[in-house]
């Protein structure tokens, strides 16, 4: 929850009287619980780098997140062989302002947020390789460094003709922002850093 109010798909589910087992790989993570005889509440343990208690309750209509619309264009734009991001514009006027979500985000985390900053830049998002619609190749020791991942959000620059644009990131996108930065500072008008913290920072 503390990730975006977006999904991050599963990878396994079972459900074997009475425990609920559930694998998210996303996160290194994994839940195992019983379900109430009404079928209102999940009580369990999540496990990542430690174990917690968690109880998960149904949601109600007074409960349940507010889903919002938020209006953009989506495309795919393709970085390299095989590999295409999928890459949101919610427009705006002014310089070009794009959007790097933190770790497991897609673009869509900034949904609700983006339209705000239409009057003043024109906005777009990208959500990164193995994530959301992007492609997702082989984990290996090249596909997703900090220098494979910068490049990925300079190639859509570049496909996108955008001049000098603004690149904020939030948490991981440390990562981007690092490599650009460092590498490329020409592209780029500015670098916002958003909680880009821990050794991404500083990649």
């Amino acid at each position: 929850i503390h990730q975006s109010p977006h999904e991050i798909p599963d990878a396994s589910l079972s459900l074997v009287s009475p425990p609920l087992k559930l694998a998210i790989n996303a996160l290194d993570a994994s839940y195992e619980g019983s379900l109430s005889t009404d079928g209102k509440t999940i009580t369990g343990t999540l496990t990542s780098a430690q174990a917690t208690p968690l109880i998960l309750y149904r949601a109600t209509p007074k409960t349940a997140w507010k889903l919002y619309s938020s209006p953009h264009t989506i495309q795919m734009v393709s970085v390299e062989k095989g590999v295409s991001l999928e890459v949101l514009d919610w427009g705006g006027h002014g310089r070009p302002l794009v959007l790097l979500a933190g770790l497991g985000g897609p673009a869509h985390v900034f949904d609700e947020f983006a339209p705000k900053l239409t009057a003043s830049y024109h906005v777009y998002g990208i959500t990164r390789r193995g994530r959301g619609a992007s492609s997702a190749p082989e984990p290996n020791a090249t596909n997703y460094t900090a220098t494979r991942l910068g490049k990925d959000v300079l190639a859509v620059i570049d496909a996108l003709h955008l001049n000098k644009p603004v690149i904020a990131g939030h948490s991981m996108a440390g990562e981007e922002l690092s490599y650009i930065g460092s590498h490329h500072p020409e592209k780029v008008a500015g670098l916002m850093d958003m909680e880009a913290r821990y050794p991404y920072a500083l990649y």
